[in-house]
């Protein structure tokens, strides 16, 4: 069972797109992420910059993003607790999005429930489902950003990829 589900999670159609179960959870929270893969939108893939590009369409990663890394444990809990803090957002999103990174939130049974556009160049990210801590100013507060480049190891400049 555990190799069906590894096959079926991890299969690639002739498109190069990767499939994936993705189920919704109500809420990300420490206790239901159990792995975050980190991907980084890919400016030699040829994407339409004109509409943003999510991580996941029609049960499909975007061929728009490239796997960077998984984090697991400690990190995922600072990771979800970053992103649950209202600390993180307050301040001013820009009037646009831009992918940046994105993150893929899995469970224990390597189930995708949920998953996380960041716009680092907007200054807001996207999720699915909702975090609610992002409220009305739904911009990175600028204490929020620097945390979020330094928990997923995105510290210096170049670090970031541009839209």
């Amino acid at each position: 069972m555990n190799k069906l589900v590894l096959a079926l999670f991890f299969s690639l159609p002739a498109s190069g797109q990767e499939t994936i179960v993705f189920k919704p959870a109500e809420n990300l929270t420490v206790s239901n992420v159990s792995a975050i893969k980190l991907y980084a939108y890919d400016i030699n893939k040829g994407c339409d910059r004109a509409t943003p590009v999510s991580l996941i369409d029609n049960d499909k990663v975007t061929p728009c993003s490239r796997y960077v890394k998984t984090f697991e444990k400690e990190k995922v809990k600072q990771i979800i607790k970053l992103l649950r803090s209202e600390a993180t957002y307050g301040g001013e999103p820009a009037a646009c999005f831009e992918t940046n990174y994105s993150l893929m939130m899995l469970d224990k049974a390597n189930v995708v429930i949920g998953y996380v556009d960041i716009s680092l160049f907007c200054n807001r990210l996207i999720a699915n489902p909702l975090i609610p801590e992002t409220g009305k100013k739904n911009g990175f507060s600028k204490k929020g950003k620097e945390l979020l480049l330094h928990t997923l190891e995105l510290v210096s400049e170049e670090d970031i990829v541009a839209p």
